[in-house]
């Protein structure tokens, strides 16, 4: 999360009423980039760093908007010189780390995520990003910390309106009393969408520009204000202005955390905060000895190249080696991070900004351009070229399943905003009944379960939603969890099934409150209830891994292994002794699918025979592998 810097030294960054430069917004851009750095590598120490995105937001509205009016007022704004500086500063920097993670992908990536990473830098080039982020929006689409050019989503929403407002303004350059009007105009249309989209369509709200402009409005009412009647020659009320400003924006940083709906209201805190920097005059304490200061004037400077860095570096780590990642591996790729993006300002940055040849400049950058995102957009099309991965790798670490289909997406396994199960999540019959309970661990074994009853006078049924362990409803932690176990039991309770099998990615609070379940599921007649234990946890994913020990030992995963196994957060001893205590049947997946030596990688060989396609989730194969152990002593004669 953040914006980028949007204008340099003496280009953009300057006063419209008297031309001079505003060191101290480059300050407010190191506040920014420094906060979401430390978000994304130290998450724990600054956890509402990510409302930098929202201060460079405004700091663009102002910049951009402060710009247009200079030019419009003096009869000098020219559509194609806008546009053409926008290119100028924007394209060679991020053409620099498209072309990086492309190249690095091509060598490290396996065919999945680099056909990922192929429409990333194709949207990016497209400047359509989070509209791309948006429609990703899936259960099993990849973590978020695993898509090298997440970060590009803010740069998107900026593209978009740069797109919008200059037409706009420009459409009343003969009646500039009315700016004010039009930004209040899009101010409130656009924080309505962002209340709206909050409650409704989290992610919408997140990454949609409908419900960002408001906060580009914003700057561009403190660049009206100034531009109209300058700065005020209060020193106090300046001094008092910046200092509450800055304050309001460090609280939030440090109050926020993700468990917040946001945008939302919550937005509000650290915009107004900006604003008020914004709006004091450079002259302003805060202002001009903090913010003014040498070390953060420079690192507000390559705040872009900075941030188009930072996030690349730790998320393409993190798809080579693994989630863990040790506290001096950060800080090297955090050294490397500014490293990078100091030479990309003075080396690059600054080189084609500065000096002759404007417009043939723009013309190859637009050009390049282009040919980067049709490079991705091919690689995206071709499923991620898997003609790079060794095909002994590649045999085993295909995990594009249909699980839309298997796992009965929207109807037995309920994701976001999904409250009510399906009539055919329990078929009809009169063969007794065996239902799996839970969460997406169980919607992952459910395949198995399902064809292994098939050919028997059982029935299966399966009441599944992502994230939601079985639990009463009073008892579940997320609200959308209280609706789906509703939905569950009342089911539950109206089929009356022989049997029920728990599966879910066991947590401590969660088997501390399976108590009150149990003794529901027994008053409403259930006669077999069975929990499952946990499954094998990889470090990453298990696609990864194989792909990691090839790199290392230039052969094939074993079959069974040790490499790249991680730690779980619950022992099955500790899933197996709660049962023990409920009187309850008990299952180790675990020790179904390990041994001394390690666990099972495939089942089988060739594509589709893995046995999990993320970090712990099994694969259609592994749970077709373990339903009959499972369920042959519960079905037996």
């Amino acid at each position: 999360m953040l914006q980028k810097s949007l204008e340099g030294r003496g280009q953009g960054n300057v006063l419209n009423t008297d031309q001079q430069y505003r060191k101290d917004i480059d300050g407010l851009r190191a506040i920014a980039i420094l906060s979401v750095v430390l978000f994304h590598y130290f998450p724990s120490l600054l956890q509402g760093g990510y409302v930098g995105v929202d201060v460079f937001f405004v700091i663009s509205g102002y910049l951009i908007t402060s710009i247009i009016l200079k030019e419009i007022t003096s009869n000098r704004f020219s559509f194609l010189d806008f546009y053409a500086k926008r290119i100028r500063r924007i394209f060679p920097a991020l053409l620099l780390v498209l072309t990086f993670c492309y190249a690095y992908g091509w060598n490290k990536l396996l065919a999945e995520d680099y056909m990922s990473l192929g429409k990333h830098i194709a949207s990016s080039a497209a400047f359509i990003t989070n509209f791309v982020l948006y429609h990703e929006n899936g259960y099993f689409d990849t973590a978020s910390e695993l898509k090298p050019l997440l970060h590009l989503w803010s740069l998107g929403v900026e593209e978009q309106f740069y797109i919008f407002w200059p037409l706009l303004m420009w459409m009343l350059h003969k009646k500039t009393k009315l700016y004010i009007n039009l930004i209040l105009l899009v101010f409130v249309l656009s924080f309505a969408a962002n209340i709206a989209l909050s409650l409704s369509d989290k992610m919408a709200a997140f990454y949609l520009p409908y419900g960002r402009f408001w906060e580009l409005m914003v700057g561009a009412m403190a660049a009206h204000i100034h531009f109209k009647k300058g700065f005020s020659k209060n020193d106090t009320a300046n001094n008092l202005q910046a200092a509450v400003g800055l304050g309001i924006l460090l609280l939030a940083m440090i109050a926020f955390n993700n468990t917040l709906r946001y945008p939302y209201y919550y937005a509000l805190v650290p915009v107004c905060g900006t604003f008020l920097v914004i709006h004091s005059a450079p002259s302003a304490l805060v202002n001009r000895s903090i913010l003014s200061c040498r070390p953060m004037a420079y690192i507000g400077l390559i705040s872009y190249p900075l941030y188009l860095w930072h996030w690349p570096l730790i998320s393409i780590f993190r798809l080579e080696q693994g989630d863990d990642i040790s506290l001096p591996e950060k800080l090297e790729l955090l050294v490397a991070s500014f490293v990078f993006a100091s030479i990309t300002y003075h080396g690059i940055e600054k080189r084609i900004r500065n000096g002759q040849h404007f417009y043939p400049k723009v013309s190859v950058l637009f050009i390049l351009m282009l040919m980067v995102g049709y490079v991705g957009y091919n690689d995206f099309i071709r499923g991620g070229l898997d003609f790079r991965v060794k095909h002994i790798v590649s045999n085993f670490t295909d995990t594009r399943f249909d699980l839309k289909t298997s796992w009965r997406e929207h109807e037995c396994f309920l994701l976001d905003n999904e409250h009510h199960f399906g009539d055919k999540c329990i078929p009809s019959g009169r063969g007794k009944l065996v239902i799996v309970y839970g969460d997406s661990f169980a919607a992952s074994l459910a395949p198995g379960l399902a064809e292994y009853l098939r050919p028997t006078d059982y029935r299966f049924g399966q009441l599944t939603a992502s994230g939601c362990p079985p639990l009463l409803p009073q008892d579940a932690v997320v609200e959308r969890c209280k609706m789906t176990n509703e939905s569950a039991l009342n089911t539950i309770q109206r089929e009356k099934p022989f049997a029920v099998i728990l599966v879910s990615n066991w947590s401590q609070n969660t088997l501390d409150k399976l108590p009150n379940l149990i003794h529901t599921l027994r008053r409403d007649g259930v006669q077999h209830i069975e929990i499952v234990g946990i499954f094998p946890r990889w470090q990453g994913s298990l696609p990864r891994v194989y792909f990691r020990y090839y790199k290392k030992f230039h052969s094939t995963l074993p079959s069974i292994t040790a490499f790249g196994l991680a730690t779980h957060p619950i022992a099955d001893s500790t899933v197996k002794n709660v049962a023990s205590t409920l009187r309850l049947d008990f299952f180790s997946a675990y020790d179904a699918l390990c041994n001394s030596t390690g666990c099972l990688t495939r089942v089988g060989n060739g594509k589709g025979q893995i046995t999990t396609l993320d970090d712990a989730h099994i694969t259609p194969a592994a749970a077709s592998y373990i339903a009959r152990p499972l369920l042959l002593p519960l079905i037996a004669p």
